[in-house]
């Protein structure tokens, strides 16, 4: 299914564009604690593919006494030109 399909891609596009360091000058960088709330849509599109995305991130990461965890959820709503839409819930932790 060509949403599914979509899916997957738009995940590691927004799974692409989160900071996540710059390589060895991070080792030495002071980190804060961070909290964020984005909401997602689409700007332009294609014909034939996706042609809109609705929802919103949110990415939280806190220090704690062993290190740092991370908390990431995505919920959105892709459609084709088809009519089809697709549901996404996506959680993640570390």
């Amino acid at each position: 299914m060509m949403v599914r399909r979509t899916a997957l891609a738009a995940l590691a596009m927004l799974m692409a564009t989160l900071p996540l360091g710059a390589g060895a000058s991070a080792q030495t960088a002071e980190l804060a604690p961070h909290r964020a709330a984005y909401v997602l849509s689409l700007g332009t599109a294609k014909s034939g593919g996706v042609v809109s995305v609705d929802g919103a991130m949110t990415v939280d990461w806190q220090e704690t006494c062993d290190g740092w965890t991370m908390s990431q959820r995505m919920r959105f709503r892709l459609s084709d030109a088809e009519g089809e839409a697709a549901d996404n819930d996506i959680s993640f932790s570390s």
